[in-house]
């Protein structure tokens, strides 16, 4: 078995679905008197967090078959 690089790649490798929601923020990565903490925003966190939230709950209402693309999704699979 081959393991794929990034986040998730050893789940991939295995099959299984994911949403990657963190590329690599390279500003973490280097050297800086601030730590890059002057980079962060808490109303752009606020809404990822929310959108991460709501992914999830969109995502746990779908089938295996669903989430590997072999069957369709309508607004009633994810809406109710």
């Amino acid at each position: 078995m081959r393991i794929r690089a990034g986040e998730g790649g050893s789940l991939r490798s295995l099959g299984l679905p994911g949403i990657g929601l963190m590329d690599q923020p390279a500003h973490f990565f280097r050297a800086d008197p601030n730590g890059a903490l002057d980079k962060l925003n808490p109303a752009v966190m606020r809404n990822q967090v929310a959108f991460a939230t709501e992914m999830t709950v969109l995502t746990d209402r779908l089938t295996i078959d669903q989430l590997r693309g072999k069957a369709p999704i309508t607004d009633a699979d994810l809406f109710g």
